[in-house]
């Protein structure tokens, strides 16, 4: 098992293909950075993404949100391909 961030792994290569379907959900894209936003979502034809909502984050963590800034990235790269951006509960979720 290889353990890295989305930044680590991208640039050590270790995507070496695109995937069919991309899924990061309960926030998980909210430590994306944004610049990394749009390339993470190219890598997928199809896909979920599930952050925080502006001014919610979880008590338990310690990391810094970039939560709002990839929010908008993530939500441009969605809705540029068609998809559909909606909240549920303490997330925006796009789907494409």
């Amino acid at each position: 098992m290889i353990r890295a961030t989305f930044e680590d792994a991208h640039a050590r290569h270790l995507f070496k293909q695109p995937f069919d379907v991309m899924v990061s959900l309960f926030g998980s894209p909210s430590y994306i950075s944004p610049s990394y936003m749009e390339v993470m979502i190219s890598l997928a034809p199809h896909g979920v993404v599930m952050h925080y909502l502006p001014g919610y984050w979880p008590e338990y963590e310690t990391e810094t949100p970039s939560a709002s800034a990839s929010l908008a990235c993530a939500e441009e790269s969605v809705l540029i391909r068609g998809g559909l951006v909606f909240e549920f509960n303490n997330f925006q979720v796009g789907v494409y």
